[in-house]
């Protein structure tokens, strides 16, 4: 589940905030919640034939498996190429995750892992728009853990109000 508010501050700035709760099973058995509470700030941009869009994420994260508070940034960066006349772009984005504390809960400072995608995007409409494409995700080795890398396809449908 999850919610959040943008608001303009023109020349293709944005600040917003939003909750996500994220819930993990394991063979339909519920493991943890998380509830993540973020404030984000962005911006987009033409840059000659791209759209360059950005935003930095911060996340105050609270897990059912421990005591402790964690926050975690998240910065992203997207360039997105119109296919044509349509309504269609290609885009390449990346986004890292870099929590800033150790918790009780297992989190540990440090650049954690970082997801890279690619895909193609509709604007179907003015308040709705669809994105399809491959996610690829790598945790860094630290802390003992190994390196794991995830590979994903994604689908995305957009609403505006």
């Amino acid at each position: 589940m999850a919610a959040g508010v943008k608001r303009s501050l023109g020349d293709g700035w944005y600040i917003g905030g939003g909750y996500v709760r994220v819930v993990n099973y394991s063979r339909g058995t519920v493991t943890r919640t998380e509830d993540r509470l973020r404030v984000q700030g962005g911006f987009s941009t033409d840059a000659g034939p791209f759209k360059l869009s950005g935003r930095l994420r911060l996340e105050r994260r609270a897990a059912s498996t421990g005591d402790e508070i964690g926050y975690r940034l998240r910065p992203n960066i997207k360039a997105a190429l119109p296919l044509g006349k349509s309504d269609f772009r290609l885009f390449a984005a990346h986004e890292s995750f870099l929590p800033l504390d150790d918790t009780d809960w297992g989190e540990n400072a440090g650049h954690d892992r970082m997801r890279n995608s690619i895909g193609v995007s509709w604007k179907a409409s003015k308040a709705i728009s669809v994105e399809g494409g491959y996610l690829h995700q790598y945790r860094l080795p630290r802390n003992g853990r190994t390196s794991a890398t995830d590979h994903a396809l994604t689908f995305t449908l957009g609403v505006s109000l």
